[in-house]
C-alpha cells in the first residue's frame, strides 16, 4: 500500500476515535447526571469559563498545559455560552484531528485544493459552528426575556419572594431560560449571594435587555421598590423594542437580499460560463499578465472587493434598536 494512502486511513480513523472517545465520554457524563439528579442536582451545563475539570482523563495534559492561557479561556467561556459540553481541550482535539486528516488527505491524492479545503474546515468549521450556537441560544433567551419578566411578575404579585420567582422560571420557563434560571438557583443554594449569581447568569448571556434586568433587581435590593410594576415596566418596553426591530427587518429585507445577489452574482455567473466554456475563463486561472499584474491577481482583487460591497451594505442596513 502507497505510504501516503496509509496516512491518509491513519489520520481518518484518528478522527474517528476522537470522535467516537468524546461520543461515550459524553453518554458517561449523560449517566452521571442522571444519578446526580436523584439527589437534587438539576442536569446542567458544566463547561463553565470558571470551572476546572477535575479526574477528567481526556485531554488532561493538555488541559493543564492551557490552564491560564487567555485564548484557552476565552474559548471555554464560548463554549459555556454555547451550551456545548466541552472542555477546550477537547475543542481543540477535534480542530487538530480535521486538519490532520486534511494534511493526509492531501497528501494521499496529490490534490492540493481537497486538503486544502479540509484544512480551512478545520480551522475555521469549529469555530463558526460555535459563534452560530452561541448566538441561538443567545438570542432565544433574550426573545424569551419579556416572558420571563411577565411570570416573574405574576410571581411576586402573587406573594412570592424573588427566588421563588425564579424557581417559578426554571421550572416552567422555556430552554435555554430555564436551565439558565435554574443554574442561578443552584448557585444561591451554594451559598452565593442572589446579586453575584445574576452577575454571572449575565456574564454567560451577555445580552443588554437581561443587564437592565439584573441592574433593576439591583437597585431594588440596594433603595425598595415596587419590582413587580418594574418588571411589568421593562417588559412592555422589550416587547416594544421587539415590535420595531421586527419592523426594521422588514423594510431593510429588500436591501438586504439585494447585497446578497449582487455578491453571489459574479460567483453564479463564473460557474455558468465555466460549464458552457470553460476556455473563457482559463486565462484568469494562469500567470499571465492583464492589465499591468498577474491574472490570477486580478480574480483575487475582484473577491475582495466583492465581500467588501456585501459586508459595507450589510453594515448600512444593520440598524441598532
Amino acid at each position: 500500500m502507497d505510504v501516503a494512502v496509509l496516512l491518509s486511513c491513519v489520520a481518518g480513523v484518528g478522527t474517528l476515535l476522537v470522535f467516537a472517545g468524546l461520543d461515550l465520554a459524553g453518554r458517561g457524563r449523560l449517566r452521571l447526571d442522571k444519578r446526580l439528579d436523584a439527589w437534587g442536582r438539576a442536569a446542567g451545563p458544566v463547561a463553565l469559563e470558571d470551572v476546572t475539570p477535575i479526574g477528567d482523563a481526556r485531554g488532561s495534559r493538555l488541559s493543564r498545559a492551557l490552564a491560564g492561557q487567555s485564548f484557552a479561556d476565552r474559548l471555554q467561556r464560548d463554549l459555556a455560552r454555547a451550551n456545548i459540553r466541552l472542555t477546550a481541550a477537547e475543542f481543540l482535539m477535534i480542530q487538530t484531528g480535521i486538519v490532520a486528516t486534511g494534511i493526509a488527505t492531501g497528501l494521499a491524492t496529490t490534490n492540493v485544493g481537497a486538503g486544502l479545503a479540509v484544512i480551512l474546515f478545520g480551522v475555521f468549521g469549529p469555530r463558526q459552528f460555535v459563534g452560530m450556537a452561541q448566538r441561538r441560544r443567545l438570542n432565544a433567551f433574550s426573545n424569551q426575556l419579556a416572558d420571563t419578566l411577565m411570570m416573574m411578575s405574576s410571581s411576586l404579585r402573587a406573594g412570592y419572594s424573588l427566588l421563588q420567582s425564579m424557581e417559578t422560571v426554571a421550572r416552567e420557563a422555556s430552554e435555554p431560560t430555564r436551565s439558565e434560571f435554574g443554574r442561578v438557583l443552584r448557585e444561591v443554594g451554594l451559598g452565593l449571594n442572589a446579586e453575584d449569581a445574576l452577575n454571572n447568569l449575565y456574564r454567560r448571556m451577555p445580552s443588554g435587555d437581561l443587564d437592565l434586568m439584573v441592574t433593576a433587581i439591583n437597585v431594588q435590593h440596594e433603595v425598595g421598590g415596587n419590582l413587580a410594576r418594574i418588571f411589568d415596566n421593562l417588559s412592555e418596553t422589550l416587547r416594544e423594542r421587539a415590535r420595531v426591530h421586527g419592523e426594521i427587518q422588514t423594510l431593510t429585507a429588500q436591501q438586504r437580499l439585494g447585497g446578497m445577489i449582487i455578491a453571489l452574482l459574479p460567483v453564479g455567473l463564473a460557474g455558468v460560463l465555466f460549464v458552457l466554456r470553460p476556455t473563457y475563463l482559463r486565462p484568469l486561472l494562469t500567470s499571465e499578465t492583464i492589465i499591468c499584474m498577474p491574472a490570477f491577481a486580478l480574480l483575487i482583487l475582484a473577491a475582495v472587493m466583492v465581500v467588501a460591497g456585501y459586508l459595507t451594505i450589510r453594515r448600512l442596513v444593520a440598524i441598532e434598536v
